[in-house]
């Protein structure tokens, strides 16, 4: 056989062999280029997610500092202009389960909504680590301090914002 005749035979094969992987070299760097875009989006997106979240959780925040400063102006409310208050930001905010005071025994006084959390009534924060520790590093450092996740009294999961009142 001539070597044009070879030529002639082995010419499509090694063509077409060409094209197969030059084919799948592509197909890879494209789906790679495709899966750098996709992670690229989902984080940018968790950001953004996460950053909305920290802000409407400063918001409330907020507002419960706010009320804390009141009574460290006014003095310590009436329980009634308390509960009255605790409702009227309850009303605002019903992500929230309940709001309540915590006195310096680390005993849950009042509480809003009572019906319930009933369970919290006159609850011993001490005696619960993670909860102590939330209100200990409070009182510390004079500012908010927001739990991890936590078994809620009442049934599932939850955190707690603690503000202290000085």
């Amino acid at each position: 056989m001539s070597w044009r005749a070879v030529l002639r035979l082995w010419l499509p094969v090694l063509v077409g062999l060409t094209t197969i992987v030059a084919t799948i070299v592509l197909r890879h760097r494209l789906s790679t280029q495709e899966n750098a875009e996709i992670s690229a989006m989902t984080r940018s997106q968790a950001l953004f997610a996460r950053s909305q979240a920290e802000a409407q959780m400063a918001s409330r925040i907020l507002v419960l500092s706010r009320l804390a400063s009141r009574w460290e102006i006014w003095g310590k409310p009436v329980e009634t202009d308390w509960d009255s208050d605790a409702a009227l930001l309850m009303s605002g905010y019903p992500m929230y389960q309940a709001i309540e005071w915590v006195d310096p025994t680390y005993h849950a006084r009042w509480i809003e909504p009572i019906i319930g959390n009933e369970i919290d009534q006159d609850l011993d924060f001490h005696s619960e680590m993670q909860r102590r520790s939330a209100l200990d590093a409070a009182q510390d450092i004079h500012d908010v301090i927001v739990t991890g996740p936590i078994e809620l009294g009442q049934g599932g999961r939850g955190f707690l914002v603690c503000v202290p009142i000085f």
